[in-house]
């Protein structure tokens, strides 16, 4: 038997881009159709190349979605926390997981059988059309994070994503602006694509220069600006 839905389930997806667009009375037939499912921390939820059967709902925890290449040198392609929805390119590509997704700590997930998420596709043209929108901005990400490798260097790259953590993770503290996302420094080089021994270099050196401040594991943003300047962000 399922789980009845409940009103802080339908917040959840209600904040997800992709159900948005959707009413209350939507969220609970998709809700009608979800099953809860538990990741333990370091558990491999799906690898490349699966064959792609559900649409997953985060309820709490973190996710990364990872690509491995044949030497074995992993990168960070998203990091996805609470209200994040994945696995729908999966079942529009081929019916098989284009990354691998793995819980970066005890997660509570919402499952959406492939079936019911295709069903719902073809009966609401809202929610279509929402998808196609969510998806085209993923391929923009997707290819400015590929832009910098090709194109700027550690430092450029490590800017950028502490920004973007900070913009997600950060709290504003008397030192700064503290991200709490529980990233190792070898998280951060899997997310720049270089060595964990490379990111603490730069680390170090932003930390004596005081534009950040390492502590017991978290990276305090000290001096955004600086940061924001060297990424190029124009904020």
């Amino acid at each position: 038997m399922r789980p009845p839905h409940s009103a802080p389930q339908r917040a959840l997806l209600a904040r997800s881009p992709l159900f948005a667009p959707l009413s209350a009375a939507d969220l609970d037939r998709i809700l009608a159709l979800a099953r809860p499912k538990r990741l333990d921390a370091e558990q491999v939820l799906f690898s490349r190349g699966d064959v792609a059967e559900s649409v997953y709902a985060i309820v709490s925890g973190r996710i990364h979605v990872v690509s491995t290449s044949e030497e074995g040198k992993e990168v960070v392609l998203r990091i996805l926390r609470a209200g994040d929805v994945f696995g729908e390119l999966g079942l529009l590509h081929g019916g098989h997981r284009t990354a691998t997704v793995i819980a970066a700590e005890p997660c509570e997930l919402l499952s959406i059988g492939r079936r019911d998420f295709l069903s719902l596709l073809e009966s609401d043209a809202r929610f279509s059309i929402q998808l196609l929108t969510v998806l085209a901005e993923r391929i923009g990400d997707l290819t400015d994070q590929l832009s910098d490798f090709v194109f700027h260097g550690l430092p450029v790259r490590l800017a950028k994503r502490l920004i973007e953590l900070a913009e997600t993770y950060g709290r504003e503290t008397k030192e700064g602006l503290r991200i709490e996302a529980k990233l190792s420094q070898q998280d951060l080089a899997n997310l720049v694509g270089t060595s964990r021994e490379s990111v603490n270099k730069q680390l170090r050196a932003w930390e004596d220069d005081g534009w950040v401040r390492l502590d017991h594991g978290e990276v305090i943003v000290v001096r955004r600006d600086e940061l924001q300047e060297l990424a190029g962000d124009p904020d």
